[in-house]
């Protein structure tokens, strides 16, 4: 039980992690499956609902069709903002004048923040790069991953439709629906 309760966790974060305009319509319908059967499985398990656990059950699938796609929400970004935040930090902590320090800052961020710079240090990444030979489809990178990750996910979804054939697993889902 505890594997199959991994699995669609699995699945379920997997779908969570889909960016603005990502989603299709057959990722909401798999992810609300995926998520009455986690329900189904954590009731079972016995288990406590978190404040977690009731947002992602109750709350995350209307937060993705609301937004088309929450991935590029996650705190993953913010976590990168306050990376980004604390590098400028340490440049301006070491200041005298005490006073320069939030003018520094948001010079500092401005720059960061510049079109033109980012554009001026993307063609400076771009022109320091190797070129290689071009070889078959695959050995692109992007192409290759996004077919791993197709891959994964018809994985995902054909475990999670094992573990809904599970006859000690049946979902009922009058009975166990999360209110």
């Amino acid at each position: 039980m505890h594997h199959d309760l991994l699995a669609t966790l699995d699945l379920i974060s997997s779908k969570m992690r889909l960016k603005y305009n990502e989603p299709q319509p057959e990722d909401y319908d798999i992810l609300e499956r995926a998520l009455d059967n986690f329900d189904y499985l954590w009731k079972i398990a016995n288990l406590s609902y978190t404040p977690k656990i009731h947002s992602i059950l109750v709350h995350a699938t209307e937060q993705m069709r609301r937004c088309e796609g929450i991935g590029d929400m996650l705190e993953d970004d913010v976590e990168h903002i306050h990376q980004m935040a604390a590098r400028i930090e340490s440049r301006t902590s070491r200041m005298t004048n005490k006073a320069l320090q939030p003018f520094l800052h948001s010079k500092i961020e401005a720059i960061q923040n510049s079109q033109v710079m980012k554009q001026q240090i993307q063609s400076s990444k771009d022109n320091a790069k190797r070129v290689f030979k071009k070889r078959n489809p695959e050995a692109n990178s992007f192409i290759r991953n996004k077919k791993l990750k197709a891959e994964r996910d018809q994985m995902r979804v054909e475990i999670l439709e094992k573990i809904e054939t599970k006859t000690h697993l049946q979902l009922d889902p009058i009975k166990f629906k999360y209110k």
